[in-house]
Protein backbone atom coordinates (compact mmCIF):
# COMPACT_ATOMS: atom_id res chain seq x y z
CA UNK A 1 0.00 0.00 0.00
CA UNK A 2 1.49 3.49 -1.43
CA UNK A 3 1.37 6.43 1.52
CA UNK A 4 -0.71 9.08 0.58
CA UNK A 5 1.88 11.55 0.49
CA UNK A 6 4.28 9.47 -2.09
CA UNK A 7 3.20 11.45 -4.67
CA UNK A 8 3.03 14.85 -3.41
CA UNK A 9 4.94 17.78 -4.55
CA UNK A 10 7.41 19.03 -2.64
CA UNK A 11 7.18 22.77 -1.08
CA UNK A 12 10.33 24.64 0.21
CA UNK A 13 11.02 24.42 3.94
CA UNK A 14 10.28 27.18 5.89
CA UNK A 15 9.97 27.78 9.38
CA UNK A 16 6.10 28.19 10.31
CA UNK A 17 5.53 32.20 11.22
CA UNK A 18 9.65 33.27 9.87
CA UNK A 19 7.97 35.88 7.75
CA UNK A 20 5.52 37.14 10.65
CA UNK A 21 8.46 37.42 12.63
CA UNK A 22 10.73 39.52 9.88
CA UNK A 23 7.78 41.81 9.63
CA UNK A 24 8.15 42.39 13.35
CA UNK A 25 11.04 42.85 13.44
CA UNK A 26 10.86 45.57 10.35
CA UNK A 27 7.49 47.40 12.28
CA UNK A 28 10.45 47.41 15.52
CA UNK A 29 12.61 48.78 13.42
CA UNK A 30 10.59 51.82 11.92
CA UNK A 31 8.94 52.17 15.60
CA UNK A 32 12.68 52.86 17.04
CA UNK A 33 13.24 55.56 14.05
CA UNK A 34 9.85 56.89 14.30
CA UNK A 35 10.15 57.51 18.54
CA UNK A 36 13.67 59.52 17.91
CA UNK A 37 12.44 61.35 15.40
CA UNK A 38 9.28 62.26 17.70
CA UNK A 39 11.64 62.41 20.61
CA UNK A 40 9.33 59.95 22.77
CA UNK A 41 10.85 56.87 24.99
CA UNK A 42 10.46 53.69 22.75
CA UNK A 43 9.53 50.66 25.38
CA UNK A 44 12.87 48.10 25.87
CA UNK A 45 11.08 45.57 24.32
CA UNK A 46 10.70 46.81 21.34
CA UNK A 47 13.92 48.06 21.14
CA UNK A 48 15.18 44.61 21.30
CA UNK A 49 13.20 43.03 18.99
CA UNK A 50 14.51 45.47 16.63
CA UNK A 51 18.23 44.74 17.63
CA UNK A 52 17.60 41.06 15.86
CA UNK A 53 18.88 40.33 12.57
CA UNK A 54 16.18 39.87 9.72
CA UNK A 55 16.91 36.25 8.74
CA UNK A 56 16.74 35.83 4.93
Amino acid sequence: MTPKHAGASRLPVRRPGSSDRRVQIAAAKLRVALDERLNRETPDWVKRLAEQRLAS
